[in-house]
Formats: C-alpha cells, sequence, structure tokens
C-alpha cells in the first residue's frame, strides 16, 4: 500500500500540469500584444461619411490585456455578435475569432498596418453566395480619435475586393474609456456582486420617534378629559 501511493505521488509531481506554474500578469506588456488598445472603449458606430447610426460595440481589455474582448449590437436590426481578439505569440500574429446571432463562427488572422489592424478571414463559407469567400477587415485610426472599419470580401481568392460595410467609431459621450467589468459579465451570463451602503435608517427612526410622541400627547390629552379629535388632528 505505501509503494503504491508513493508510485502515485511521484506520478502527480512529474505530470505537465503540476509542472506548470501560473503565468506573470505581465505577460502580455509586450508592444506586439498592445497593437489593438486603440479600439477598447464605448462606441456609437456610424455609416462612414453620415450621421446614420450602424450600431453600438462595446471593447473591453481581459485577462490582464492578453484578450480584447468586443460585442456588436445593430441599430438597424436584431443582428449581434461577439468577439475575442489576442496577440498569438506562436503563431506570431493577431487572431480573432467571431461568433453571432446566425450562429456563425469566423477566425481571422493578420497584425498591425501604418495606423490601425488589418484581419482577414481566408477559404471562409459564405451561404449567400455559396461559395468560398475571403473576408477583410481593416481598422485605421483616425486623427480626430475616431476609428474607422472597412469590411471586404472576396470571391477570388483574395485578387479583388469590394466593400461589404464602412464604419466610423465615434466614442460614446459620458461613457468611460473602457466598458465597465460588470457589463462585460452580462455579456456571458455571469452575476456580480458589489458592495453597497447599508440604507440610511435615519427617516424611519424619526417617523418612529414622532409617532411615539403623538401618541403620548394622546394619551395625556385623554387623562386630561379634552376631546381626542385634538390629539388626531396633531399626528
Amino acid at each position: 500500500m505505501r509503494l503504491l501511493s508513493l508510485l502515485l505521488i511521484l506520478f502527480v509531481s512529474a505530470s505537465p500540469c503540476a509542472a506548470q506554474s501560473p503565468p506573470p500578469e505581465d505577460a502580455c506588456a509586450m508592444a506586439e500584444h498592445r497593437a489593438f488598445d486603440f479600439w477598447l472603449g464605448e462606441w456609437d458606430a456610424y455609416v462612414t461619411g453620415t450621421d446614420t447610426l450602424a450600431g453600438r460595440s462595446s471593447i473591453l481589455a481581459l485577462d490582464h490585456g492578453c484578450v480584447i474582448a468586443e460585442q456588436w449590437r445593430s441599430a438597424r436590426s436584431t443582428y449581434s455578435g461577439r468577439s475575442l481578439n489576442l496577440y498569438d505569440r506562436n503563431a506570431g500574429h493577431w487572431r480573432q475569432f467571431w461568433v453571432d446571432s446566425t450562429g456563425d463562427v469566423t477566425r481571422f488572422d493578420g497584425g498591425p498596418i501604418d495606423d490601425g489592424m488589418q484581419l482577414v478571414a481566408e477559404d471562409d463559407f459564405d451561404p449567400n453566395a455559396e461559395a468560398i469567400v475571403f473576408n477583410r477587415m481593416t481598422f485605421t485610426r483616425n486623427g480626430d480619435g475616431s476609428v474607422r472599419q472597412h469590411g471586404e470580401q472576396s470571391r477570388d481568392r483574395g485578387l479583388t475586393w469590394i466593400t461589404r460595410y464602412d464604419f466610423t467609431y465615434r466614442r460614446r459621450p459620458h461613457e468611460s474609456r473602457r466598458p465597465r467589468p460588470d457589463r462585460l459579465a452580462s455579456w456571458f451570463g455571469m452575476k456580480t456582486f458589489s458592495a453597497r451602503p447599508p440604507p440610511d435608517r435615519t427617516p424611519i427612526r424619526r417617523v418612529r420617534r414622532a409617532k411615539t410622541a403623538s401618541q403620548e400627547r394622546l394619551r395625556e390629552t385623554t387623562r386630561a378629559g379634552l376631546p381626542t379629535s385634538y390629539g388626531r388632528q396633531r399626528r
């Protein structure tokens, strides 16, 4: 029995899971991981060149800044979607995993470009065209702090491209740059709890003291032989 216990301890200590150590909190502090930070924030997305609202997007950094989470809601339909974005140090480039309310799943790969980021999904299936297509997204930082997102599609494996959408992200007024963690938690159905100060019971105590004093005056009035209506008027 002792031999069996000793062998079990040696097996667990030698396993890869036991040998792993938690990653440092600054594991994603390198510039490669920060290349998409300009997209963080609470945004209203307009059709570029117009004041037509296309949708709203919330972008938040998670997991010590290693992951960027996006949630999109269309203003003109019930369409919505979300993505996880990160720099894959093993592959040496950025990845985005997009899922939406149609059940579609798309994986994009790419990296930084001048003044922005470009991500491409190759060999993606378009159910509308019933064909294999390439999808490309180009994010450009504008001088006024806005961000342009230009979506394109190619049906000839990248030789020519057509525009699918062209949005300009403007920061939402009266919103902080980074979305609140409790809002992000609601995206994934998690509960959050916040410490709230105890309610102020002072008004209740004052009412109770006033009520007690009125009752005492009523009793004194009754004992003095005065009409009880006098006491009720004072309550």
